[in-house]
């Protein structure tokens, strides 16, 4: 390392560490020349550098100074702090990303693992192509068709390892001066997204689907972010009357986009059928979100997203180097258990499902705690409001404490607070027997 460099790096680090506060005067360059025992020449090096990449700037006769708000400190406004919390930490789970892990069909995992490892090596061990491995891609085509009556290309899919990451693609892409409008409540994890990036947003409601359209219809934004088949955590299922509503405001203007996120809809327990708005739309400036971590488990870390065409041209000119996160092993057996095991697999956890859905509905009737239940036959959570004068963030808390993870609508609210005591409950992992004594322990923290 030159010797400017070593200067640099001393200085740096200081920065760095906040021995040298944002616009704070740096010592003279005589100082800098006794203290590291370096040339004049030297340390104009290592400032001219410093300077170059914006870490100090010059004022005239007067010296350098650290660069003002260098490390910006992201400001969630009236957003919850992501807390992770394992589910196995506790001996009741009933969050609502919750699934059956007594039911997890680990011995057709293993056996197409095993299948997979004997297979040709030089594939399992070499890059996919950057959307994801094209056998992949064609498998989710075929499920969609075959589910949700969705007709894609497979060079219309993109896979990534979660839904975080697909948003970063999506922002990469959507034009700089995008505004965001996001449900509220809804998930966490898309505000805390543009906030770090900087993209603006508008809350609109999720509670008053008519209201929110109204907000969204009369604001600046030109991107909306939907769960309409499944509304998050509310639990509602957009209307027809709705969803066009929303078409003719994304048709209103050539910048307007829609990004559908389908979590977990593949779960319906009544023959109702509701288009989703990509169908809807015929894919016209709709973004379609899907993934594994319901169908499957949470740590099948794939989810994919439908591009329409001007997105997916402008992808594949800007974004090339974006390699897919998901390891060609993973993505191999994924294949193979869509292939061969996914329908049926689905279809067996939505009966499963359907059974433990009825029994909490049943438990939460019969408690008299309970004051109103929103729980739309779609999904793996439903919507409660408690007969109690606690706050949902008391109730949490308690039931926690007594081996129940359950989490209060308030951490997916931004802004106002409920009206009432709601909790969003998910069905998925209990059994029967073990269902009653969850609700009983929870029941009894109101």
């Amino acid at each position: 390392m030159k010797l400017y460099e070593s200067v640099y790096k001393k200085i740096e680090e200081d920065i760095k560490s906040g021995f040298y506060k944002e616009g704070e005067k740096l010592p003279s360059i005589i100082g800098f020349t006794k203290k590291y025992g370096v040339s004049k020449n030297t340390v104009l090096k290592s400032m001219e550098l410093l300077e170059y990449d914006g870490l100090i700037h010059a004022k005239k006769k007067s010296g350098f100074y650290v660069t003002d708000n260098l490390y910006p400190k992201i400001q969630v406004t009236n957003l919850h702090k992501r807390e992770f919390q394992r589910s196995d930490d506790f001996e009741y789970d009933l969050s609502p990303n919750a699934v059956s892990y007594d039911q997890f069909p680990i011995a057709i995992v293993k056996r197409l693992m095993t299948e997979v490892l004997n297979s040709d090596y030089r594939t399992l061990f070499s890059p996919t192509e950057p959307q994801g491995s094209l056998e992949l891609r064609e498998s989710i085509a075929y499920i969609l068709n075959r589910i949700k009556d969705i007709k894609v290309a497979p060079k219309n899919i993109i896979l990534s390892s979660g839904m975080e990451y697909l948003y970063q693609i999506i922002l990469e892409l959507l034009p700089n001066d995008s505004i965001f409008a996001i449900e509220n409540p809804g998930y966490d994890i898309v505000p805390t997204l543009l906030n770090a990036r900087k993209f603006p947003y508008i809350d609109i409601d999720s509670k008053n689907v008519k209201n929110g359209i109204n907000t969204l219809i009369n604001s600046n934004a030109n991107v909306l972010c939907t769960t309409s088949m499944h509304q998050f955590p509310i639990g509602r299922t957009m209307s027809s009357t709705e969803k066009e509503a929303i078409i003719n405001w994304m048709r209103s203007s050539k910048n307007n986009y829609i990004i559908e996120d389908d979590y977990d809809s593949e779960f319906r327990y009544a023959p109702v059928r509701s288009d989703r708005i990509y169908t809807m739309s015929g894919a016209e400036r709709t973004i379609y979100i899907g993934s594994f971590s319901k169908s499957i488990a949470p740590s099948i870390r794939c989810s994919y997203m439908i591009l329409p065409e001007e997105l997916m041209e402008k992808y594949n000119e800007t974004l090339p180097f974006m390699a897919c996160p998901i390891p060609s092993i993973w993505q191999k057996f994924l294949t193979e258990f869509i292939d061969k095991h996914y329908i049926r697999h689905v279809n067996k956890m939505i009966k499963l499902y359907k059974g433990r859905r009825e029994k909490m509905i049943e438990l939460l009737e019969a408690s008299g705690k309970v004051k109103k239940i929103i729980a739309e036959p779609v999904g793996t959570n439903i919507l409660v409001e408690i007969k109690t004068y606690k706050s949902d963030t008391e109730i949490v808390k308690a039931a926690q404490e007594k081996g129940v993870l359950v989490f209060p609508l308030s951490r997916y609210l931004r802004g106002s607070k409920p009206t009432g005591t709601y909790l969003s409950l998910g069905f998925a992992a209990l059994d029967d027997e073990k269902m009653e004594k969850a609700i009983s322990i929870l029941l009894s923290c109101c």
